[in-house]
């Protein structure tokens, strides 16, 4: 071969066995795709799937699309397509699906429990995505559970925990008052049945869906005793269950039974209301005839005419008392 011209462009010249005719085999060899027309497979994009439908051949000029993969979304204004060029290449093709984001949930009067799925290098800062598992508890009671789509909703949606309290506490001998069959979701005001009491507050408010405290109690109510010749030691108008009353007899009685008595919640005392019965000393039967004789006559002028016919027979029974000894001694 000779050497080329000085400031001649040099020429590849090929063997002289490569002919012609063996040119074109070897360029669908070396560049099979640019010769056929076919960009092949297309090209892996993050978070995105191309809609092939089947093909296997994807000849210049021919435009695939992708879609997002589940839990993530096309980010707006981003291309999501790639074109087969005349080099048999795929157009570039910049990531474009973004991880789907669920709104906070807005939740008054309760809480959410989150259950959250381990990620790696997430592409977004959200505080749900798609997968996250959350329980609804109102009052401190799980009441549903949703979980986050892939289209960025929750399902089901979020609920609403209206303050309540539920129905009011149950309490003895007592209810929480109710109108037209429908309870007031704010205020519980509670009665006794006949013969209880309430003690303590009757009224309660629910707030935070808490009650404000403690029901009251419906407490029995016991009959004031009746004492004959004898008082209790506290004056008061009605006694209540588990109160304690002292009774004292007056002078000259002596109880029978127990000094101290206690209300139960049958409205009954326990033990039995003690009696207080007269006791005089030895000597005093006299006296106490004369007593009993002055209660039983409507006036003093029936008694002292008792009384001299009372003295009178007691002169008489003298008289012939005295007449019975003398008549013995004439034996």
């Amino acid at each position: 071969m000779r050497p080329a011209r000085r400031g001649a462009p040099a020429v590849l010249r090929p063997p002289g066995w490569l002919t012609v005719s063996l040119l074109p085999p070897l360029l669908l060899l070396l560049c099979p795709h640019a010769a056929r027309g076919d960009c092949g497979i297309p090209p892996d994009v993050p978070n995105a799937t191309p809609e092939l439908e089947g093909l296997t051949t994807f000849p210049e000029g021919f435009r695939v699309g992708y879609y997002c993969d589940p839990g993530y979304a096309k980010i707006r204004g981003k291309v999501s397509g790639a074109h087969c060029l005349p080099n048999g290449e795929w157009t570039k093709l910049a990531p474009f699906c973004n991880q789907v984001c669920c709104p906070v949930p807005q939740l008054k009067h309760g809480k959410i429990i989150l259950q959250r799925q381990q990620r790696r290098g997430l592409a977004n800062k959200c505080e749900y995505f798609y997968g996250d598992s959350i329980s609804y508890s109102c009052d401190g009671q799980l009441n549903s559970e949703a979980s986050c789509q892939g289209d960025g909703t929750w399902s089901p949606e979020t609920p609403t925990c209206e303050e309540s309290c539920y129905y009011p506490p149950v309490i003895d001998h007592g209810r929480p008052k109710l109108t037209t069959h429908t309870f007031s979701p704010d205020v519980a005001k509670y009665e006794c049945d006949r013969g209880y009491i309430l003690v303590g507050n009757p009224i309660l408010y629910c707030s935070y869906s808490r009650w404000s405290g403690p029901p009251p109690q419906c407490k029995a109510v016991c009959p004031t005793p009746e004492i004959e010749h004898g008082n209790l030691l506290l004056d008061k108008d009605q006694f209540v269950e588990t109160e304690t009353v002292t009774i004292q007899c007056d002078s000259g009685y002596a109880m029978v039974g127990s000094q101290n008595i206690t209300c139960l919640e049958d409205r009954t005392w326990s033990p039995e209301v003690p009696k207080c019965e007269w006791v005089f000393p030895a000597g005093c039967e006299q006296v106490i005839a004369a007593r009993k004789l002055m209660q039983c006559l409507p006036s003093v002028e029936d008694v002292k005419m008792a009384l001299e016919l009372y003295k009178l027979s007691l002169e008489i029974e003298r008289l012939e008392q005295q007449e019975d000894k003398a008549n013995k001694s004439l034996l």
